[in-house]
């Protein structure tokens, strides 16, 4: 886990999109409880949408929001 925070505060600096910076802050803020979130309720708590988390998650790497997940 501590692999993946410092990868996701890494990609933070990278940002200059306002709405990525601050689904990595919330995903940062809910490190705990992610796994019980679903792709909808990251998109309502970051106030976009689920093709924007998803598009972002695909960013990063991931194959899919349950990729990003399990990791």
């Amino acid at each position: 886990m501590n692999y993946f925070v410092e990868f996701l505060k890494k990609t933070s600096n990278d940002l200059s999109d306002d709405d990525e910076v601050l689904i990595v802050k919330k995903i940062m803020e809910n490190m705990d409880h992610l796994y019980e979130l679903n792709l909808d309720d990251l998109a309502q708590m970051t106030y976009s949408s689920s093709a924007t988390i998803i598009r972002f998650i695909k960013r990063l790497g991931f194959k899919s929001y349950s990729d990003f997940k399990s990791k």
